[in-house]
C-alpha cells in the first residue's frame, strides 16, 4: 500500500507498506519519508506524544521499518539544522530544566550532508503486546530519531542512558512517578 499526505498540512510525508501473512511468521515493512518541517509544526504532535518540543528545523527523514508481531528492526536517517530538545514536566508542560540540560549536552545540533557524515541509525525495538500496530510504529519512529539526535555512538551517552532519558521524557513515566512521590 502506497500512501502520500500533507503532514500537519506543512509537508510531503510518504509511505509504503508491505505486509506478508502466512507461512510461519507474518512480518512486515514500512518505508517512510518526511520533507522539511519547522519546529513549531513538529511540536504539535510531539509535545503530546513524546513529552518533548524541539527548535530547529528537520529537512528530511527517511525511515525503514521492518519487523513482525514481537519486534522491529529500523532504520532512519534524520537531517536537521541547530537541533535543541526540550525535556517537559507531565501536567504542566513546563520546561524540565535538569533533563533538558542533560538532554542538549549529547544532543548532536546538526546532522546534515556536509557536515561530515550524516548519522543513519540502525536499531531494534519491541513492540508492546498490549498497544496498537500504529503505537508500535510510532516507537520505532521515536527510538530512532531520539537515537540519531543523542547519537549516543559518538557522544558517549551509552544505551542505557539513552533509554532512561527517553523513558523519562514519556507522560506515563512522568504520571507514574508524581503518584509516587505524592505517596511519600
Amino acid at each position: 500500500v502506497k500512501a502520500k499526505s500533507s503532514f500537519m498540512n506543512n509537508t510531503l510525508l510518504t509511505a509504503e507498506f508491505s505486509f506478508k501473512f502466512g507461512g510461519t511468521q507474518d512480518s512486515f515493512e514500512v518505508k517512510g519519508a518526511l520533507g522539511t518541517i519547522k519546529d513549531e509544526t513538529l511540536n504539535k504532535p510531539l509535545i503530546p506524544l513524546a513529552g518533548v518540543s524541539v527548535t530547529g528545523q528537520i529537512q528530511k527523514t527517511d525511515f525503514t521499518i521492518k519487523g513482525n508481531d514481537i519486534s522491529a528492526i529500523t532504520s532512519m536517517r534524520l537531517m536537521y539544522d541547530s537541533l535543541r530538545l526540550n525535556i517537559l514536566q507531565n501536567e504542566s508542560r513546563k520546561k524540565n530544566l535538569l533533563l533538558t540540560a542533560v538532554a542538549n549536552i549529547f544532543t548532536k545540533k546538526h546532522n546534515m550532508p556536509g557536515d561530515d557524515q550524516p548519522v543513519t541509525t540502525t536499531y531494534s525495538f519491541t513492540r508492546y503486546p498490549d498497544r496498537s500496530f500504529f503505537n508500535y510504529l510510532w516507537n520505532c519512529v521515536k527510538k530512532g530519531a531520539l537515537n540519531t539526535m543523542l547519537n549516543a555512538k559518538q557522544s558517549g551517552f551509552g544505551k542505557k542512558q539513552v533509554k532512561k532519558l527517553m523513558k523519562k521524557s514519556t507522560p506515563a513515566y512522568q504520571r507514574a512517578h508524581q503518584q509516587e512521590q505524592k505517596k511519600k
